[in-house]
């Protein structure tokens, strides 16, 4: 073994840190080829060796994985994990006793464990299946990994096909064609369907075949696979969890209190399962119930970075973002690399008003994964915020070459033309973007904003129209239709329009402004009894509003008769407008 001093071990650590986090993200070449640095100085490396055999795994080459596992077994053979991982490389390979051996041997020592009794109950079934239906040989199947690994997809899908008439119960095969057809966009449910019914104990491949059919909208599909591997693992507490999670996304609250209650008798201690019950008794009022499940969660004593994101994420959903900091804070502290807790803990940082330490964050995320595209937006918007743009506008263009039906960028991206006044390339960008969220009134109102700019004032009303209609308290939104029709000469509803902006945000001046362009002042109209007050108290406002409001009163005022206040207000407005030197 190679021995490292101190300088080593840290710059060992250092890379590895960087591995896992490019493997988190799916950056399985990149991540490989920085374990196998690390195995050239320190070939005995327990961490890199594992993660190596889950990367073969995952390939399907489970001969170059065993190597790595067993290396990671015989180090630690009382390591839960790394028993279960090797058993299941054997499995794959054929090796069904050895596997079972390993496993059993683990069980004397930990006689409880309820994964090792469950990997032992599927190895067994495995057997008695490889009795009943031989799998390929190391010969047949080899080739398989290697045209998954060139991507030549059509020549897996021959080889699959051939093997699966002659292999018909042999899990590994039909999930080999499975992989090739949904490459090439054929269709690979019926291949993915009889994958997940062959290797039942599969549970990564049971999650893949369930979101796949949640996407296609098959929820009855899902629910029967969910609720089948309930009967074959009923004292898992994860399918219990995971069927809550289907039940709540199809509004069974009962159904999915019923399945965490079941969960939760399993591990009293399942993190995961207390957030979303706690999320659940909020919902459903019951206020102090759902304190002592978060109380609970939290006093649970974890190192798991995950567990420690996931509460933190409802602490944030709760709108708790103190709390919320402190969690993302404590998963940081064990792995400063977490992509998901950097992003949310930039968030839970905005909530409490720490803009800069949160951007830092946002930053600090797309630095070590540049297509991350949840914080390339959130660093984008905030860069808006703080008026930005060049830079914001980089941020959504990352974005979007990442995920071009990215609706929160092409709405910024869309903002960012506004403000520069390229509104035709905003209009593109918000069309793209109305087909994402159509519910969305500001997609709509913006629209309305570049429809008018370009002179097509119909489609402009259209659009304030339709934002109304997403949101009916939009008084802005009024405000903008109000003045439209009052431009085309549409007095009647103009005046209906305006008079419900001003009820709706009596105090917004550039509603007042609008209204004032169109309707007649009277000291004794109540739609204008908030004019003097707020025109008294202009100079808490920032230089817009306050443009706005003086112009707004030089226009009530010159109504009135009153030519010298008007004069004044008017000289002010244009004060406000120049720029801080």
């Amino acid at each position: 073994m190679t021995e490292l001093n101190t300088q080593q071990t840290k710059a060992m650590d250092a890379l590895l840190q960087q591995a896992v986090t490019l493997h988190q993200v799916g950056q399985i070449h990149e991540a490989e080829q920085l374990y196998r640095r690390i195995l050239q100085t320190y070939p005995k490396h327990v961490d890199a060796n594992f993660n190596l055999g889950l990367i073969a795994n995952v390939a399907g080459h489970f001969e170059a994985g065993l190597k790595h596992l067993q290396l990671t077994y015989e180090a630690f053979p009382g390591n839960t994990q790394f028993v279960l991982t090797y058993a299941n490389a054997l499995a794959n390979l054929g090796f069904l006793l050895d596997a079972l051996k390993i496993v059993k041997t683990a069980r004397k020592q930990q006689p409880d464990n309820d994964d090792l009794k469950k990997a032992q109950r599927q190895i067994d079934d495995a057997i008695q299946q490889s009795l009943e239906s031989p799998s390929p040989s190391q010969k047949e199947w080899d080739p398989l990994p290697e045209l998954f690994k060139a991507q030549k997809w059509q020549e897996l899908e021959s080889r699959a096909a051939r093997l699966s008439t002659q292999y018909k119960r042999c899990g590994k095969v039909w999930h080999m064609l499975a992989v090739a057809l949904q490459a090439q966009g054929k269709d690979f449910l019926d291949a993915k369907r009889k994958a997940a019914q062959y290797s039942p104990g599969d549970t990564n491949l049971q999650v893949s075949l369930s979101s796949d059919l949640l996407r296609l909208g098959r929820h009855d599909e899902v629910e029967e696979l969910l609720k089948n591997q309930v009967k074959l693992y009923p004292d898992a507490e994860l399918v219990h969890y995971n069927l809550a999670v289907f039940s709540n996304n199809m509004n069974r609250t009962l159904e999915a209190m019923n399945s965490l209650n079941r969960a939760l008798e399993i591990n009293p201690e399942f993190i995961s399962a207390l957030c979303v019950m706690t999320q659940l008794l909020l919902k459903s009022g019951n206020a102090e119930l759902a304190t002592e499940k978060l109380q609970r969660a939290l006093a649970v004593n974890t190192s798991n970075v995950e567990e420690i994101c996931i509460l933190a994420q409802t602490l944030l959903s709760l709108n708790q973002p103190e709390p919320a900091a402190a969690q993302f804070k404590k998963a940081l502290d064990i792995n400063p690399q977490h992509l998901n807790s950097l992003n949310d803990f930039g968030i839970a940082l905005k909530a409490l008003g720490h803009r800069e330490d949160a951007e830092k964050c946002f930053y600090r995320a797309v630095e070590l994964q540049p297509n991350f595209v949840v914080a390339l937006n959130n660093l984008g918007q905030i860069r808006f915020e703080n008026g930005d743009l060049n830079n914001a506008q980089i941020c959504f263009r990352h974005a979007l070459a990442r995920d071009p039906n990215n609706g929160i960028a092409l709405f910024f991206m869309a903002s960012i033309f506004i403000n520069q006044g390229k509104f035709a390339e905003a209009l593109e960008c918000l069309q793209a973007a109305v087909n994402r969220a159509p519910a969305e009134p500001l997609i709509h109102f913006n629209m309305g904003v570049a429809f008018r700019a370009l002179g097509q004032n119909d489609a402009a009303l259209q659009s304030f129209q339709n934002a109304i209609r997403c949101k009916p308290d939009f008084g802005y939104a009024y405000a903008q239709a109000g003045d439209l029709h009052g431009l085309l000469g549409q007095m009647e509803p103009a005046e209906q329009a305006l008079t419900r902006a001003l009820e709706l945000d009596p105090q917004d001046p550039r509603i007042m402004t609008m209204a004032l362009a169109h309707l007649p002042y009277r000291v004794e109209d109540p739609r204008f009894a908030q004019l003097e007050t707020l025109y008294a108290k202009r100079a808490n406002y920032g230089n817009n509003e306050r443009e706005f409001l003086c112009r707004a009163y030089a226009k009530a005022m010159e109504q009135c008769g009153e030519t010298e206040k008007a004069s004044a207000a008017l000289v002010e407005a244009s004060a406000a407008n120049i720029p801080a030197q």
